[in-house]
C-alpha cells in the first residue's frame, strides 16, 4: 500500500461517523443520507472504491465477531464475577447480540473507516491498528451508562479499562492484518476481471 496518502479517502470515514453521530442525534434518515453522501463521493474518487469498502469491512466484520465479541464477551464475565451486588447471569442471545450484533456490525463500520483513513493518510499498519482501537474505545466511552459501568463495577476502572483496551488493540491489529491480506488479492482480482 502506498504512504503517499489519497485525500479523497477520507470522505468515507466522515460520512461514516456523521451517519453514526446523525443518527444517534436526528435521526434514522440523517444516517442514511450520510451513508448514501459517503458513496456517492467514495465511487468518484476513491481508487479501487468497492474492492477497498468489501476488504475493510470483511476484515472489521471478522475481526469484530472473533476479537470484540468473545473478547468482550470474556471480560464482562470477569467484570460480572468480580461484582458482588450483582448475581451475574449468561444467555445465548445476549452472547449472540455481543459477537454478532457488536462485533460483527460495529466490527465492519470501524474496519471501514480504520482502513479508508489510513489510505486517506497513507499510513501503515499500526496507524490503522491505533485508530481501530480507538474507535472501539470511544464507542465503549460514549455512552454514559456502558461507561460508568466499566469505571465503577467489579474491580473498577483500574481493572477494566485495561482490560477492554487490550481488546480493542487485539481487534484494530487483527483487522488491519486481514485487510493487508486481503486488500491486494481483492486489487488483483479486480483487475483480472476488467482485462
Amino acid at each position: 500500500m502506498s504512504r503517499v496518502g489519497n485525500r479523497g479517502a477520507f470522505v468515507v470515514p466522515l460520512a461514516l461517523i456523521g451517519a453514526l453521530v446523525g443518527g444517534e442525534v436526528v435521526g434514522p434518515g440523517v444516517a442514511w443520507l450520510f451513508i448514501g453522501l459517503g458513496l456517492l463521493f467514495g465511487w468518484k474518487l476513491v481508487p479501487r472504491f468497492l474492492s477497498t469498502l468489501v476488504s475493510a469491512g470483511f476484515a472489521g466484520a471478522v475481526a469484530g465477531g472473533v476479537i470484540i465479541g468473545i473478547g468482550f464477551r470474556i471480560a464482562m464475565r470477569i467484570v460480572a464475577l468480580m461484582e458482588p451486588s450483582r448475581i451475574p447471569e449468561f444467555t445465548v442471545g445476549g452472547t449472540m447480540f455481543i459477537i454478532v450484533g457488536i462485533g460483527g456490525i460495529f466490527g465492519g463500520i470501524f474496519g471501514i473507516v480504520a482502513s479508508f483513513a489510513r489510505k486517506g493518510f497513507g499510513a501503515g499498519r499500526i496507524g490503522g491498528t491505533l485508530l481501530a482501537a480507538g474507535l472501539v474505545m470511544a464507542f465503549i466511552l460514549f455512552d454514559s451508562e456502558t461507561r460508568g459501568e466499566i469505571l465503577h463495577l467489579g474491580a473498577g476502572g483500574w481493572l477494566n479499562l485495561p482490560m477492554f483496551g487490550l481488546i480493542a488493540l487485539g481487534y484494530g491489529y487483527v483487522s488491519q492484518l486481514i485487510f493487508d491480506r486481503v486488500e491486494p488479492n481483492a486489487i488483483q482480482e479486480a483487475e483480472r476481471i476488467t482485462v
